[in-house]
């Protein structure tokens, strides 16, 4: 919305830091409001600590969802293939959410089937807008994209359910999710640009205003709402 002007104005590149700092600001005060639709911890029989994490406000990968996808909507550039990314990050974040929300926890099969049609669709978007070229340092190898789409639907699937692991433990999945997005950031330059930079970079700042309530002890848990979107952006 705010791309093309801001882009004439300051260039690309100051784009993706100016969003940066907005959307942290942005996510570490919506943070602190004590919204009423969040649901409480149950606490976990067989996390780390589980049980410390009872009465915790939980599901704030909600807020964290909004804040990512409203500031990436206003400063940066909307192309088919990342629209797409973003309709299936909201699924991923709306049944996280609804599971966190529920009296009674969704079961394992209802989960695993939302998060299968969700890789499913990722890798199928991911083939129609991309190589399917795969690097071994200087080797380059080309999959035929049925291969590649199954290939990656199970990365896409195992990503999710990964990071959904670490939800719980008092500051391990945003740390560890925003060492893995400057990681590759910085390891593949070439290969993360455009839009991949710019959100990439912007769900690190969201990241990070979260770290500042979840480091130990903990106040806010992302929930579902926040592991489950986290692991498919990683992926």
């Amino acid at each position: 919305m705010l791309y093309q002007p801001l882009a004439r104005l300051l260039g690309a590149d100051r784009i993706v830091w100016l969003s940066a700092v907005f959307v942290f600001l942005l996510a570490a005060v919506a943070l602190k409001i004590p919204f009423p639709f969040l649901p409480r911890d149950h606490g976990r029989a067989y996390a780390v600590n589980g049980a410390e994490s009872k009465g915790k406000t939980r599901g704030v990968g909600l807020i964290m969802a909004i804040c990512f996808l409203l500031c990436g909507a206003l400063f940066l550039p909307l192309t088919a293939e990342a629209g797409f990314y973003a309709l299936l990050f909201l699924v991923e974040m709306f049944s996280g959410y609804l599971d966190d929300a529920s009296e009674v926890p969704w079961s394992d099969y209802k989960k695993g089937a939302i998060d299968l049609l969700v890789s499913v669709l990722t890798a199928v978007n991911f083939v129609l807008h991309n190589p399917t070229t795969i690097c071994f340092g200087t080797h380059v190898v080309t999959l035929h994209p049925v291969l590649f789409g199954v290939l990656a639907a199970v990365l896409v699937w195992v990503s999710i359910n990964a990071v959904n692991c670490t939800d719980g433990v008092d500051g391990l999945s945003s740390s560890l999710g925003i060492l893995s997005i400057t990681g590759m950031l910085a390891i593949y330059p070439s290969a993360f640009t455009g839009a991949y930079l710019g959100y990439g970079i912007l769900y690190a700042a969201v990241l990070l205003a979260y770290l500042l309530f979840n480091a130990g002890p903990s106040s806010l848990l992302m929930g579902d709402a926040g592991s489950r979107p986290l692991g498919l952006l990683l992926a």
